[in-house]
C-alpha cells in the first residue's frame, strides 16, 4: 500500500454531513461522527491505495490510525474501529462510482458497503453500519480532495462561498469547443462537469476534459479572452498550466499563467479575475482515482 497525496475528506450524500474520526483515531468505542458541517482536522483522511491494483484503499486519520470494518463488514453494532497503526484486509476498501454525481459506495472486503445511519447526522450511537448489500441512498459518500490532486484522477469542481450559488464548472457539450462559452458554470451531465487533472513537471496541472480535450486560457489567462477545450494533450503550453492556490479549508483558488483566477459569473458564465478577492474558490470532489 502507498499514500496517495492530498488529503480527503467524506461527505454523506444524502445530508452533506461530514465523516469525523473523533479524536483523530485510536478509539473502539463513539468511533465515527457523521454531523459535521464542515472538513477540520478530524474530517481529514490520508487516502492509501494498493501498488499493484490500484483498486483497494485504506482511510488514514490525522493522527495515523486506520479505520477497520470489523470482520470486513455484516454488522449492525460496534461496526467500525480506529485503533489499527497498520493495514490489513478488514481496513481495506474499494470506492465504486454512483450514478448519483459525484458520489462514491464504499464496499468491504466481504463485499458489504458503509452505511451513514440515516444519511448522516449523527453524534451518538451506531452511526455507521456494514451489513447493506446494496448502495442506496445511505450508502453514498462524496470524497473531496485538496492540497494534492495527483495526476489522472476526475473530479467534479464546484465553487464554494461567494454570490455564486455552488455551480459547477462545466466544459459545454464535453469540451473540444474552440470559444464562445466553451467553458462555463451551467452544469449539466457528468460527461460536461467532470475532469482529469494533469500533473506538469512543475507542479502546474492541465485540465482535461471528458472528451479529451485540454482547456485553454486564452492569452494565458487574460481578462476577457475567454477559453476553449479543443487543445491536444501533446500541445499542452503555458496557457494550459495552471497554479491550484490551497486555502487550507478544502477549496483552491484555479490560477493562470496570466496570474488571474478563473471564477464563476452570475449568469453562468466563467471568467478570469485579478483580485485574488473577487476570486471564486472551488472544491474538488473526487468521480474516479
Amino acid at each position: 500500500m502507498e499514500p496517495l497525496g492530498g488529503a480527503f475528506a467524506l461527505q454523506t450524500h444524502l445530508r452533506s454531513r461530514y465523516v469525523t474520526a473523533v479524536g483523530g483515531g485510536g478509539r473502539t468505542t463513539d468511533v465515527i461522527h457523521t454531523d459535521a458541517l464542515r472538513p477540520r482536522a478530524w474530517e481529514r483522511f490520508t487516502l492509501w491505495v494498493d501498488s499493484a491494483t490500484r483498486k483497494y484503499y485504506a482511510l488514514q486519520t490525522v493522527n495515523g490510525y486506520f479505520i477497520t470494518a470489523y470482520n470486513a463488514g455484516g454488522l449492525t453494532a460496534n461496526a467500525i474501529d480506529s485503533t489499527a497503526t497498520s493495514i490489513d484486509g478488514w481496513a481495506m476498501f474499494k470506492l465504486l462510482p454512483q450514478s448519483a454525481f459525484p458520489a462514491q459506495a464504499i464496499q468491504t472486503l466481504r463485499g458489504f458497503y458503509l452505511t451513514a445511519v440515516g444519511g448522516g447526522g449523527h453524534d451518538s450511537g451506531e452511526t455507521i453500519h456494514t451489513d447493506s448489500v446494496d448502495a442506496a441512498e445511505w450508502e453514498r459518500f462524496n470524497i473531496l480532495r485538496c492540497t494534492d490532486f495527483g495526476t489522472g484522477s476526475t473530479y467534479g469542481i464546484q465553487a464554494w462561498g461567494g454570490n455564486v450559488v455552488n455551480p459547477w464548472l462545466t466544459a459545454s457539450e464535453g469540451g473540444r469547443l474552440s470559444g464562445g462559452n466553451a467553458l462555463t458554470t451551467r452544469a449539466g451531465p457528468p460527461f460536461w462537469i467532470s475532469w482529469t487533472l494533469l500533473k506538469q513537471a512543475d507542479g502546474t496541472y492541465a485540465f482535461q476534459t471528458a472528451s479529451g480535450g485540454i482547456l485553454t486560457a486564452n492569452g494565458g489567462g487574460v481578462p476577457g479572452e475567454g477559453f476553449r477545450t479543443d487543445t491536444e494533450v501533446d500541445q499542452i503550453g503555458n496557457w494550459e498550466k495552471f497554479t491550484l492556490e490551497d486555502n487550507g479549508d478544502f477549496t483552491a483558488y484555479i490560477k493562470t499563467h496570466a496570474g488571474t483566477y478563473v471564477s464563476a459569473t452570475l449568469n453562468g458564465g466563467a471568467t478570469n479575475v485579478l483580485n485574488v478577492d473577487e476570486a471564486t474558490r472551488w472544491r474538488f470532489w473526487v468521480v474516479g482515482l
